[in-house]
């Protein structure tokens, strides 16, 4: 799916959803789980919707926290436009990267793969998450 339709889709859906986190959040819980526990680490939300989870860690102390996605209007100070296809970062330099149920939304995620592998610092965590049918949502 290309940036214009993802962000159409999103823009008309999942944006209006609520920008708090729950008591319970099942991506929260994986974030947590994985996510180093320095709060000077450079963490990243790709694809990270109206920032709810930017702005939970924000506030629970973590200094260096970025979202990025498609649209232009979220509502976080540390946002830019982006996409997972082109990362706007140096190589190596991102700690902890996480990315919501956005991986199947790509036309080629495989190239988002290796843009993910590219940012990360040697031993940085990548945590990329997805919902089914199946399953409401799972890691």
């Amino acid at each position: 799916m290309n940036n214009e339709k993802i962000k159409s889709i999103y823009e008309s859906i999942y944006y209006k959803r609520s920008s708090d986190v729950n008591k319970g959040d099942p991506q929260l819980e994986v974030i947590l789980k994985y996510i180093p526990t320095d709060r000077d680490s450079f963490v990243v939300d790709a694809g990270c919707g109206n920032g709810r989870y930017v702005r939970f860690l924000s506030m629970h102390g973590y200094k260096y926290i970025l979202g990025f996605d498609l649209v232009s209007h979220v509502d976080i100070d540390n946002y830019i436009i982006a996409s997972m296809n082109a990362m706007p970062f140096p190589d190596c330099c991102i700690d902890f990267l996480y990315s919501n149920s956005v991986i199947y939304y790509l036309d080629n995620p495989s190239y988002a793969i290796s843009e993910i592998q590219r940012v990360l610092k040697p031993g940085g965590i990548a945590c990329i998450t997805g919902h089914t049918h199946v399953f409401r949502w799972q890691p």
